[in-house]
């Protein structure tokens, strides 16, 4: 199995964990760079709001390092060397909910696209889509920070 497949099969198989975990735990879903807020007790939503805020600049420096990440990768394509880039537009989601578990109490989902070109130069001037892939990842929140 490529792991690739492999490594987006575990964030899937570990998101359906994660909302099976917290079951009818309210959500608080959020666009790129709002915060989530809980309707639970005042400490709660004091703590989600915490939690919320580290996970704005955890999935930010997370989406950063992504678009650093992304590089051409040579293809043998017949006689001609293709190449393909990845790249990680600069628009996800992101959510926390609280699990209800001390020793990890939320769950952060941050859900973006993959999408892959194909490079016929170098230069990257000739290049087309060839798939896109939705991507969700899975952190937790544990002793007080995130963790993938």
């Amino acid at each position: 199995m490529d792991a690739r497949i492999r490594t987006r099969l575990v964030a899937v198989v570990g998101a359906a964990l994660a909302l099976a975990l917290v079951g009818g735990a309210a959500r608080a879903e959020t666009p790129a760079g709002k915060k989530a807020t809980s309707t639970s007790s005042a400490g709660g939503e004091q703590k989600m709001g915490q939690a919320s805020s580290a996970f704005d600049s955890f999935t930010s420096t997370w989406m950063t390092q992504l678009a650093a990440a992304s590089a051409l990768q040579p293809v043998a394509a017949g006689a001609v060397a293709s190449r393909t880039y990845r790249k990680y537009t600069g628009e996800f989601t992101k959510e926390v909910k609280p699990t209800g578990v001390p020793s990890n109490p939320f769950v952060g989902v941050l859900r973006y696209v993959e999408e892959e070109y194909s490079c016929s130069d170098a230069a990257r001037t000739q290049c087309s889509l060839v798939s896109t892939m939705p991507v969700t990842e899975i952190f937790r929140f544990q002793n007080g920070r995130w963790v993938y």
